[in-house]
């Protein structure tokens, strides 16, 4: 789950992790919990149908897809100079 180190890492900064398996989802919102890791949200969804109302300075990915594909499925959620981290 490199969503809990990095919200750690980075308790100042806004944080959504994105987990498809609701299994894992409620280890990472129970470790959000016990953590206090307030900034940090967990969503079951695909990266394709999420359309946040705010685009992101940053996305970072692990490999679900190859790399174009990756790129392909992240480009809406990117602001204009947003950075895709994989």
């Amino acid at each position: 789950m490199p969503g809990i180190p990095l919200a750690i890492y980075l308790s100042e900064s806004s944080l959504l992790c994105w987990i498809v398996m609701a299994k894992k989802t409620r280890f990472v919102q129970q470790a959000i919990l016990e953590l206090n890791l307030k900034m940090s949200v967990s969503v079951i969804n695909r990266v394709e149908q999420y359309h946040p109302d705010k685009k992101f300075d940053t996305v970072i990915t692990r490999a679900f897809a190859g790399l174009s594909d990756i790129v392909e499925l992240t480009a809406h959620l990117l602001s204009k100079n947003g950075v895709l981290l994989q």
